[in-house]
């Protein structure tokens, strides 16, 4: 007992205080929870499918979850055993004062190196859900993410049992080979459908099993770590009521189903059911409108709510997907009044070809490029340059602000699909959102009391209003969380209070031996020099001229976002009312109707050639449509009507016909053929025998001249095999004649300038008929693919419709 200073048996009155001293102190700064991290590649199989290499801690994937309490310190060794840097994220912590622990790769840090160690030393003052990943390249893709959760021993709301699920996408194809695809200027390349597994609580989709009480209550957590996708939560016969968001606690409110994007959490309550005599299934719908994926969105992966062990599962009828509890309707429990703002930003995310021939993502026509020296390094070393932007290089996008000013950013999402926009340091209050076009109907503002999250949708075509308090000194990035789409440069960068940061003299002495190790700097701009002139290095890559423009959708990608978004009224996967069905199909083949025809257009800039879409290549992207220049030249010559030629058998039938008015000479003119049934094509029909009433012989075109010829689209003609043609087909001559052209959506202003097809060659030369074996296929058709499989799992039509 001499540690306490004890003589001679005897304890004194000012012992026994500081001893309870001791113990109250140590009570209140918590427990430290120490992790050792051994960061390898680990194999993984999903499903028995495939296996391949994900980045794990310690032999395992997925990476197991870390818990800790509030007043806990969280001490994280990382020993990096890759052949590359890593670094690790604690998304949604504060960092308040610890900015150095944020773990943004060359922006608060240079990274941990090859066979490197760092130490992450936390001090919790937060709860809520939160989650660790990596922020170096595209690792969180490749596996590098686990849970966090910080417990309140005073918890304000009651429930009986705490459960985390984490929702995951996982890829067949390691992270470095999607940023080559993505990065592709080509969008018959970029928009390829990369199809994900999903990951539910840790294990393979539709394995999962959440194990219930009768009339108990859970809290269960949810946390979308994966890369790209969002996940659409619910249970069927539960109701869920919201309590917490981004590790914000809210008013209890009821809702069917929860939708995260990537990097949001959200805490429910669920009561359970009286009785055990049924299991349940819960349901973590992936879905995008980033990719086409016909078929396959949303990705439908269940799980079970177990009751009993022995209890079938039962299937609830009519269960909703939709959310309805949008993030605008949520009020945090603090009751933070409206923020008054005092420094106004705003940002346009684009997405486009630069100049270096990939195609990258931007806020302000500025793709996000790492600096030379961290971004921290900079502020807390350049003196009072520190306070320019110039300083920290025009490709970090770096905007400075002062201590404790409220900051209002406008974000424009100028594409039209989503990006979940996630701010280091920070809560932000969601103030408004609505249509980029100021749609009244689809603005909505928030409550007197606006929610607060650190990362936010916000759809393609539309804007959020953002403010935050200026109150963490640090240099904190505001993303993209899509993971590719930080490799592609969404992202930028806030710089706060760079006069408090110079004071700071507690960093870790391994913080800059890392640095050392690699070669990189540790003091000066961006580039390592001294003053602004950092900023001064040339802006590249750049994107090119009056490349970037405002956009719309297909009319099919808007039908699909109406259905997978719930904009309107729900979309149930059992649904009597025939009504509502036929509406969808109605509005599914108004989509297809409404598909513009593509005409010529004017010669692109240098190049920004339009490629071809490769022969059979049914992925073929729908890009967005601009308004094309367009070029029509008329008919100098009348061409007579051979009728006696040979048709080619794996063409379309050319009938070159004369005219008055002016045609565009670049594509052969067929004739539509119209037939009560589809005419066989497997041998000949003779015509000089009674035809068997299963194989009509096709008969020739009569047209009429008294009305317009519809011109939206060719009728398909079977081409595969010889088409018997006993008699000649007679076309009247006073009338136009119906032109078929492929359908082509430009993507963004420099696919609106595409080189004109070449002149068409004879018959004998004539390509495939679009639709048939190749070219690009008609605009609507995986939207009709898309519904018709939603309405067929609904049991709404037969698979044969």
């Amino acid at each position: 007992m001499k540690h306490l200073g004890i003589l001679n048996g005897q304890i004194t009155c000012l012992q026994v205080v500081a001893v309870i001293y001791y113990i109250l102190v140590a009570a209140a700064q918590g427990a430290v929870i120490e992790h050792y991290w051994n960061i390898e590649l680990v194999d993984f199989s999903i499903e028995g499918l495939f296996t391949r290499k994900a980045v794990g801690v310690n032999g395992k994937w997925p990476i197991p979850g870390i818990e800790a309490t509030l007043g806990d310190t969280l001490v994280l060794h990382a020993a990096n055993k890759l052949d590359e840097p890593t670094s690790l994220h604690s998304h949604g912590l504060f960092q308040n004062g610890t900015n150095y622990f944020d773990g943004a790769a060359m922006v608060t840090e240079c990274g941990i190196p090859p066979n490197g160690t760092f130490t992450y030393r936390i001090p919790l003052a937060q709860t809520g859900t939160y989650w660790i990943h990596s922020h170096f390249k595209s690792q969180t893709a490749d596996g590098l993410r686990t849970s966090l959760v910080i417990k309140d021993p005073n918890e304000v709301y009651k429930y009986d049992e705490d459960i985390t699920i984490t929702l995951e996408d996982w890829f067949r194809e390691p992270a470095d080979f999607m940023i080559k695809q993505l990065n592709n200027p080509d969008p018959h390349i970029r928009f390829r459908p990369i199809v994900p597994y999903g990951v539910i609580g840790g294990e393979c989709a539709n394995r999962k099993r959440i194990k219930f009480m009768p009339g108990k209550t859970y809290r269960i957590r949810l946390a979308n770590i994966g890369a790209s996708f969002e996940f659409h939560f619910s249970m069927e016969g539960h109701e869920l009521r919201v309590i917490e968001v981004d590790g914000v606690m809210v008013k209890e409110r009821p809702t069917h189903g929860v939708t995260l994007g990537v990097g949001q959490r959200a805490s429910v309550l669920v009561t359970a059911l009286d009785t055990a005599n049924a299991n349940y299934q819960f349901h973590a719908d992936m879905f995008t409108d980033l990719l086409q994926m016909p078929r396959y969105n949303p990705l439908n992966f269940t799980g079970t709510v177990e009751y009993s062990p022995n209890a079938r599962t039962t299937h609830i009828k009519g269960t909703k997907w939709k959310t309805t509890a949008p993030d605008l309707d949520l009020e945090p429990l603090d009751d933070e009044p409206i923020l008054e703002p005092t420094r106004f930003i705003t940002l346009d995310a684009y997405s486009g070809v630069f100049n270096d021939q990939t195609f990258r993502h931007s806020f302000n026509n500025i793709t996000y490029q790492m600096p030379q020296v961290p971004t921290l390094l900079s502020a807390m070393t350049t003196g009072q340059t520190a306070h320019e932007s110039q300083t920290y290089g025009l490709q970090t996008n770096t905007h400075v602000l002062k201590h404790m000013e409220v900051v209002q950013v406008i974000v424009n999402n100028h594409d039209y699909y989503s990006h979940p926009f996630h701010l280091h340091g920070h809560v932000f209050q969601i103030i408004e959102m609505g249509s980029i076009k100021q749609n009244e109907r689809q603005m909505k503002e928030s409550m007197d009391v606006p929610v607060k999250r650190d990362t936010v949708v916000i759809r393609g075509g539309h804007y959020a209003i953002l403010r935050f308090r200026a109150d963490n000194p640090g240099v904190w990035l505001f993303h993209c969380h899509i993971d590719f789409h930080i490799q592609l440069g969404l992202q930028m960068t806030f710089v706060e209070a760079p006069e408090v940061l110079q004071q700071w003299n507690n960093m870790p002495d391994l913080y800059r031996e890392n640095c050392v190790s690699q070669g990189i700097k540790t003091t000066g701009n961006s580039v390592g020099g001294i003053g602004a002139e950092g900023g001064q290095v040339d802006l590249n890559p750049s994107p090119y001229a009056d490349q970037f423009e405002s956009y719309d959708p297909p009319e099919g990608w808007r039908l699909i976002s109406y259905i997978l978004q719930g904009n309107g009224d729900d979309i149930y996967t059992d649904h009597p009312n025939t009504m509502r069905s036929l509406s969808i199909l109605a509005l599914a083949l108004s989509a297809v109707l409404a598909a513009p025809l593509q005409l010529r257009q004017a010669p692109p800039a240098p190049g920004l050639e339009q490629p071809m879409a490769a022969p059979g290549n049914e992925w073929a992207a729908h890009e967005p449509q601009h308004a094309p220049e367009v070029v029509v030249e008329p008919v100098v010559e009348k061409v007579p009507v051979p009728v006696d030629h040979p048709v080619p058998v794996d063409r379309p039938v050319p009938v070159p016909v004369e005219v008055d008015h002016p045609v565009p000479v670049d594509r052969p003119v067929p004739v539509p053929v119209e037939v009560d049934r589809p005419v066989p094509v497997d041998r000949p029909v003779p015509v000089d025998r009674p035809v068997p009433v299963d194989r009509p012989v096709p008969v020739p075109v009569e047209v009429p001249v008294d009305r317009p010829v519809p011109v939206d689209r060719p009728v398909p003609v079977p081409v595969d095999r010889p088409v018997p043609v006993p008699v000649p087909v007679r076309v009247p001559v006073d009338r136009p004649v119906p032109v078929p052209v492929p359908v082509h959506e430009p993507h963004h202003e420099e696919w609106a300038h595409a080189p004109a097809p070449a002149p068409a060659p004879a018959h004998e030369e004539w390509a495939p008929a679009h639709g048939a074996h190749g070219g690009v296929p008609h605009a609507g058709s995986d939207i009709v693919n898309s519904v018709n499989h939603q309405l067929q799992e609904a049991g709404i039509i037969q698979n044969q419709f």
